[in-house]
């Protein structure tokens, strides 16, 4: 981002947040997760990235830690709790914030507990090892690392989480697929037709 060639139009075109050959994305612009997130501040921009638990997370851009907060437990670990307790446990995800130039900041959230490795005010290079992804927060079906950009955020301290405004619609390096959440669906509902089409011819079943 700090670089101008990055700019795509009116869009930045941020470095990967993870090491993956290939990105994939569970969760894109207008998700129905993120519209909910809505009633925080705005996560309309948001991209969710579908990666195993214990994944690398990656800064997008160079910059400096404004938030740490990985202290919260695996929602995974915690099955002797009642409904009202786990969903309590669910609210609070491990984030970290991270300022860049042109009063952006990158929001990074699912992270494992305790596996933040940058400090508040430390600086970062683009492709640098924050944290590892973990099941924090509502993660939902598929495991992956929230990723926004924001003009402004702040901690919501009771709630554990980061409440954002002005959420920035961006490009990730090596993502080439669809960046609406309703595309993202028609494309996977497609892909998952033509393997049930491969799979009846080469099994023949009708």
């Amino acid at each position: 981002m700090s670089n101008p060639e990055l700019f795509l139009g009116r869009e930045l075109y941020v470095g990967r947040p993870v090491r993956n050959a290939r990105i994939s994305l569970c969760q894109a612009r207008n998700g129905p997760y993120h519209r909910q997130l809505n009633t925080l501040g705005g996560a309309t921009n948001a991209l969710d990235v579908a990666v195993p638990y214990r994944t690398e997370v990656l800064a997008v851009d160079e910059g400096v830690v404004e938030y740490v907060d990985t202290t919260h437990v695996a929602y995974s670990e915690r099955m002797d709790l009642s409904p009202q307790q786990l969903q309590w446990v669910m609210g609070r995800t491990n984030f970290i914030v991270i300022e860049h130039a042109g009063n952006l900041r990158s929001v990074y959230a699912h992270l494992l507990q305790g596996s933040g490795c940058v400090e508040v005010d430390q600086y970062v290079q683009e492709g640098q090892v924050i944290a590892l992804s973990g099941p924090s927060g509502w993660v939902g079906d598929i495991p992956n690392v929230h990723v926004e950009l924001v003009r402004e955020c702040e901690r919501n301290t009771e709630v554990g989480i980061v409440r954002v405004n002005q959420s920035v619609p961006f490009q990730i390096d090596g993502y080439h697929g669809p960046y609406d959440h309703e595309e993202l669906m028609a494309e996977y509902a497609l892909l998952i037709g033509e393997t049930r089409r491969s799979l009846q011819e080469r099994f023949r079943v009708s």
